[in-house]
C-alpha cells in the first residue's frame, strides 16, 4: 500500500508500474493519494512542485512475508479388510 500526502496543492503527486502504466497521474493534482499496489515490484513515484519548498509524507506499508510451518506427514495409510 502506497500513501501520498501534501497540505499544499502545489505538489502533486504520480505513480507508475514498471511497465509505464500511470497508476496516478500528476495532472490530477491530488494532495492525498491511498492505493493498493496490485503486485510486488518497483514502482516509480514522482512529485512535482512549484517554485518554492513544499512539505509532503511519503508512506510505503509493505506486508510482511510468513513462513508457515509444514504440516507433519500423516501415517501411511494401510487398508484393512
Amino acid at each position: 500500500m502506497i500513501l501520498m500526502w501534501t497540505p499544499s496543492s502545489m505538489m502533486s503527486p504520480g505513480s507508475y508500474e514498471p511497465n509505464g502504466n500511470t497508476l496516478l497521474s500528476p495532472g490530477k493534482k491530488w494532495t492525498h493519494w491511498q492505493w493498493v499496489l496490485p503486485a510486488t515490484e518497483l514502482y516509480t513515484v514522482q512529485l512535482n512542485g512549484g517554485a518554492t519548498t513544499e512539505a509532503y509524507t511519503l508512506t510505503a506499508k509493505l506486508a510482511e512475508r510468513i513462513k508457515l510451518a509444514m504440516a507433519p506427514t500423516p501415517p501411511p495409510f494401510t487398508a484393512q479388510r
